[in-house]
């Protein structure tokens, strides 16, 4: 016990921060002009995010997409590399696919009745922070353009991005898809602690509006009933 608790994290750690984002830019290199699209449908899943009928069944369905390119071209094609875990994790990602594939097939989606109108927008633009400016922090940290973190390749951006779009959603099934998204973003601030990256504090405060807008809608659905007359 005494040997173990001298380990610290790092002890742990399989590769040095720039192998890891350095990930990304073989990524979006070889798979290039891929990258555009995967912004492109990560904005319109962000204006999506909370609609019903079909603009939720089409929002569930786009995250099921980057979930599984983040799953592929990421976990399976790259990490899987330096991480003997990163096939376990693609098939956590495949999970969380086939669970929003579902939900679009089987699922109703009418506007949500608990979530402000404010949340929602603070979510849409959350979403679309993550999609479009959440990726030039490779630059503003000092690294290559080229390691862009986009929401369809990085695991970190793709799960933080879900949470979000879940946020406005109807029903618990949102909680329930949830806990992948969840358990991966730990795993992903974990892993960015113990490189001592900077990504660290803006994941970390993503992950925490995330939840914050998961929980408006119960918050929401509380306060009218305490508002409503007695009977």
């Amino acid at each position: 016990m005494g040997e173990w608790s001298s380990y610290a994290l790092s002890d742990f750690l399989l590769f040095s921060p720039q192998t890891y984002f350095r990930q990304f830019a073989l990524i979006n290199e070889a798979i290039f002009p891929a990258p555009t699209l995967l912004i492109a449908l990560s904005l319109i899943v962000a204006t999506l995010a909370g609609g019903g009928g079909w603009r939720g069944r089409a929002t569930v369905w786009g995250l099921a997409i980057l979930c599984a390119s983040a799953g592929w071209l990421f976990h399976y094609g790259s990490y899987a590399d330096i991480n003997w875990a990163a096939d376990w994790f693609a098939i956590g990602f495949a999970m969380q696919a086939v669970g929003l594939l579902l939900w679009g097939v089987l699922g109703e989606f009418p506007p949500h009745p608990g979530t402000p109108q404010n949340v929602a927008l603070m979510v849409r633009l959350l979403a679309a922070f993550v999609a479009l400016v959440y990726p030039l922090q490779a630059v503003v940290f000092g690294r290559p353009w080229q390691e862009a973190e986009i929401v369809g390749i990085s695991p970190d951006a793709t799960m933080v991005f879900v949470l979000l779009v879940l946020a406005p959603a109807v029903g618990g099934k949102r909680y329930l898809l949830a806990a992948i998204p969840m358990l991966w973003c730990v795993i992903g601030l974990l892993t960015l602690w113990t490189m001592g990256a900077p990504e660290f504090w803006s994941l970390a405060a993503l992950v925490v509006a995330a939840l914050i807008a998961l929980n408006s809608g119960r918050a929401g659905r509380q306060s009218r009933r305490d508002q409503a007359p007695a009977d």
